[in-house]
């Protein structure tokens, strides 16, 4: 049956479509109310591919609901304008907003004010201060510490009785003859003229540093003949070497399979 009929100036087209013909079309929610309508109550929670294959097979009887199906005349170039111009706006979205002005200042600007100036000219000078990067030895642990976080040995306030140890150190001896003595007084590098905030930190609290020298670290000044060694010449004079099993890991580091074991060098020998 097909009826063509006018409603408020509209074109619409009646016609009675059988199940079979739209039941593949339809959606989820059209799967529902044409259910409900021929009282397929037991499908609303199926899947969509259950109900259309329901629809498509149901026969309808008196309790079923008379139904037509009902088209509008849809302008094919109005429709079609619609979705360009949809798409279109979804374009101009999706681009990122590069150059967009976002202010009404005009360009260019206008020269900065005297006080922007000299804020900007303050700034650079403070973070170029060569105490931001320069480093130098500390005396209580011998690292390298930027001078921003070091003290004058002369300025430290608090008492270095916590780095004065016994059988820690032993003073060079140019003979077999000459007598074992150690340094006197607090352990610390005289070379180094200053001493960083976290080793004097601890010694406000009269407690020895972690990484102090006199905390089992000293070793003495390095002689000349030591001081430009190569690999192998390190190895040979080492007083120990060290074996250990590591092993390449599939993200590019190593790992440690086993304990590191340390062995004594027969120094006479070599």
């Amino acid at each position: 049956m097909l009826q063509k009929i006018n409603a408020c100036g509209e074109k619409h087209i009646i016609c009675n479509i059988p199940l079979d013909s739209i039941a593949c079309i339809l959606t989820a929610t059209q799967a529902n109310e044409v259910a409900r309508e021929h009282n397929l109550r037991a499908l609303i929670r199926k899947s969509l591919a259950e109900k259309r294959t329901a629809i498509k097979s149901h026969v309808c009887t008196r309790s079923c609901n008379d139904r037509v199906t009902l088209f509008k005349a849809v302008d094919k170039n109005l429709k079609t304008q619609q979705r360009q111009n949809k798409s279109k706006t979804d374009k101009a979205n999706s681009l990122p907003k590069v150059g967009k002005k976002t202010w009404a200042k005009p360009f260019p600007p206008s020269p900065p004010s005297t006080r922007l100036m000299h804020r900007i000219i303050s700034g650079f000078c403070e973070d170029t201060d060569p105490r931001k990067f320069e480093e130098a030895g500390c005396a209580v642990c011998g690292q390298l510490v930027i001078m921003a976080q070091l003290i004058n040995l002369t300025d430290i306030r608090c008492s270095l009785d916590p780095l004065v140890r016994t059988g820690v150190t032993r003073l060079p001896r140019k003979s077999a003859d000459d007598p074992i003595k150690e340094i006197e007084g607090p352990i610390i590098d005289i070379k180094c003229k200053h001493a960083c905030w976290e080793c004097i930190s601890y010694l406000e609290r009269k407690v020895i540093p972690p990484m102090a020298l006199a905390n089992g670290l000293w070793v003495g000044e390095t002689p000349k003949e030591l001081s430009d060694l190569t690999f192998v010449e390190r190895l040979l004079v080492s007083r120990v070497r060290s074996n250990r099993c590591i092993v390449h890991v599939l993200k590019g580091g190593w790992k440690m399979r086993a304990n590191a074991i340390m062995f004594p060098t027969p120094i006479p020998k070599v």
